[in-house]
């Protein structure tokens, strides 16, 4: 599996057994996600790893079993042969898994391997030989199966398996050029210094039986003497973590593995390019990092399925890891670069907010519909700011501290404590513990707040670049729901910071980081003013929530009416002048109403009338809600004229509040009817 360079998303290749080599981006711009129509072919058969010119990404090397090698051209879909071909007379050995990389020192320098060493220097139409036969060059056949030698008439013997004797790993120093390493499958690791006019021959690794498969090299991007190496032993019925780390370009080697599972192969590695001992191991049963060089490992999970992971790589310009697993597809972890600020200084506070990546700006393509029912994608990661954020402990509420003493006493046998009232009190009346996170702009504005839970570890929330939402609020349902949102922010720089709250008293962590908000420029007509397309969007957003609260008003005056009604039928005085001025707020209301959402026995009946106050208003938000292009004279002709007949529509609706409706449950209070929301008791004592 490898990565391009491609912007402003990137590519990813690999291939799957009897399916190809492919590629496919890493992200789209479309609401729908990754989709199966994203994706393409760049090789045929049994597809394996494949390389992309670090400075061209159309330029990609693909290939299927047995090093069968081409040269596939992303931008017009064609491809060519270039798998180094033997003289008269010779034959090379390839692995099923054949190893290729691309030099760090020079783009159009490729390096191949069979059971020798390929280098070519012109992206694959020539190939130099540079080292000899680098295996043991043991007759496969003479190797023990199942306890003993099989006969040639062997059920399928040698069908369908790689030949055996050749390289299956192979590493470029990218701090020494011509520092080369390779591993083969009957475990050895060959070390050149200068591209082959010499070798020293590796056969001996510590713990590590002899003749073991050598799953993966990485020569270290920090220092050139420093080598990593893993080996494969299940073969032996050893499923061992081989994982191992030399100093001194291999002539000695510590095991890494630290507390890696006993039981899971390591099948790849990846090293930080900013962090040395900030290092990502593939295994088995999935894939684990460590921050002290290979002390501790912790397994990554975040969704991540029980699997094996063959292969690992590095996208260094988003900072993405990307793991290609077996059967599951492939996983990207979006920025990972919250893992280089774990120390064990930074794990023993009790909160830490962790830098922020800058965030695209854009608005998500709609998707596409009617593909029938094989129509598959992945999600793509959210247009939105990324806070990473740490907490030691979970804050326990009374009533859990009070479960958890009660537990351990009746483990010890001992009575519990029954709790008094006024304790159990406080266990009801507790507010839920959250962290608040308030994004501020250059101003110090603030733009936008998030709640989330106190969870222990590591935990990630997205901000979605946008205002909250200017509609009517509704009693809150889950206290953690952060989709409420508004009109788009403008594009620059922004703050996050960080405040703990405790039954109902917030705290200030002194905790915040800075961010951007970056448009992608993906659109062919951008606003040529972005400052006055948020003002106007904003100065839409105001009207809208004046419009909104006062149709949510209009129903209020109706509820209370028909409380109203209800109660002057239980009030035993005179009613009559009340029922006839409620009558009259009751018409009243109808009429502000109208104006502001249309007539509904009009409506009812499919009948044509003009736009309504809030249908124009509505029309100009849905219409700018999927556009970073410039508002249109339509939309601001629009907002004058909702602006100019909402003013006289909510200067009738406060007075008809405030005044006509007021008097009504005025007059109640004199004549003692029953309650009505709304009205305060009215009561003397006597």
């Amino acid at each position: 599996m490898n990565v391009d360079n491609s912007l402003p998303f990137y590519y990813f290749y690999g291939g799957t057994q009897d399916n190809n080599s492919h590629g496919g981006p890493s992200r789209t711009t479309s609401e729908m996600g990754i989709v199966n129509d994203d994706w393409f072919v760049t090789n045929g058969g049994d597809g394996y790893e494949s390389a992309v010119d670090p400075t061209n990404p159309d330029i990609v090397y693909a290939q299927a079993q047995y090093g069968w090698l081409v040269r596939y051209d992303k931008k017009s879909g064609e491809s060519i042969f270039i798998q180094p071909q033997p003289p008269a007379g010779e034959a090379y050995r390839w692995n099923w898994n054949t190893p290729l990389i691309i030099s760090p020192h020079a783009p159009t320098r490729l390096y191949f391997a069979a059971n020798k060493i390929f280098r070519s220097d012109d992206r694959g139409n020539t190939w130099k030989v540079i080292s000899p036969d680098l295996t043991r060059r043991i007759d496969r056949n003479m190797l023990k199966v199942m306890g003993k030698i099989q006969s040639v008439d062997a059920v399928a013997k040698n069908a369908s398996t790689s030949f055996y004797g050749n390289i299956v790993s192979l590493t470029e120093s990218p701090k020494m050029e011509n520092l080369i390493y390779a591993g083969t499958d009957d475990g050895l690791i060959q070390v050149t210094e200068n591209a082959g006019d010499s070798r020293r021959t590796i056969d001996r690794f510590p713990g590590v039986p002899d003749t073991t498969y050598v799953s993966c090299l990485l020569a270290s991007a920090h220092d050139p003497n420093v080598v990593y190496a893993s080996f494969d032993a299940h073969k032996k019925a050893d499923f061992k973590p081989y994982l191992l780390k030399s100093t001194d370009r291999g002539k000695t080697w510590i095991s890494i593995a630290g507390n890696l599972p006993e039981r899971g192969t390591v099948h790849a590695f990846a090293e930080d390019f900013i962090n040395p001992d900030l290092l990502f191991a593939g295994t088995e049963f999935g894939i684990f990092f460590t921050i002290d060089g290979g002390k501790i490992w912790i397994q990554l999970k975040n969704g991540l399925p029980t699997i094996k992971v063959p292969d690992i790589v590095i996208q260094p310009r988003e900072c993405d890891l990307v793991i290609a697993t077996f059967g599951r597809g492939y996983y990207i972890l979006d920025d990972y670069s919250p893992l280089r600020k774990l120390d064990e200084a930074s794990l023993n506070k009790d909160y830490a907010l962790l830098p922020v990546e800058d965030a695209w700006m854009f608005i998500p393509s709609g998707s596409k519909d009617s593909q029938g029912h094989a129509n598959w994608y992945a999600p793509n990661p959210p247009v939105a700011a990324t806070f990473t954020y740490y907490v030691k402990d979970e804050i326990k509420s009374r009533k859990d501290k009070r479960r958890e003493v009660e537990q351990e006493d009746i483990k010890n046998k001992k009575d519990i404590r029954y709790p008094t009232m006024e304790d159990l009190i406080k266990e009801d009346e507790e507010q839920t513990a959250f962290l608040l996170f308030t994004i501020t702009d250059e101003r110090g504005d603030v733009i936008r707040k998030l709640k989330a839970p106190v969870s222990a570890g590591m935990n990630r929330i997205t901000w979605d670049l946008r205002y909250p939402s200017v509609y009517p609020a509704y009693p809150e349902g889950d206290p953690f729901s952060n989709n409420q949102s508004g009109t788009l922010i403008m594009p620059g720089k922004y703050t996050v910071s960080l405040s703990l709250s405790v039954d109902g008293v917030i705290t200030d962590l002194g905790l915040s980081q800075p961010f951007r908000a970056v448009l992608l420029n993906n659109t062919t007509l951008p606003a040529s003013d972005m400052n006055d397309a948020v003002a106007f969007r904003r100065q839409v957003a105001s009207l809208l929530q004046a419009i909104q609260a006062s149709i949510r008003v209009t129903n209020d005056v109706e509820s209370r009416i028909g409380h109203i009604r209800n109660a002057l039928k239980n009030t035993t005085a005179s009613t009559g002048t009340l029922l006839s001025q409620i009558n009259q707020v009751e018409q009243q209301n109808r009429v502000l109403r109208k104006a502001m959402t249309g007539d509904e026995s009009i409506a009812k009946r499919n009948e044509n009338q003009p736009p309504s106050i809030s249908e124009r208003v509505d029309n100009i938000v849905w219409g700018y809600w999927r556009s970073t292009s410039d508002l249109t004279q339509t939309m601001r002709d629009q907002y004058e004229i909702a602006a100019g007949l909402f003013e006289p529509v909510l200067s009738a609706l406060k007075e008809m509040v405030q005044k006509d409706l007021k008097a009504v449950e005025q007059s109640m209070d004199a004549l003692q009817s029953p309650y009505t929301p709304g009205r305060l008791p009215v009561w003397k004592r006597e």
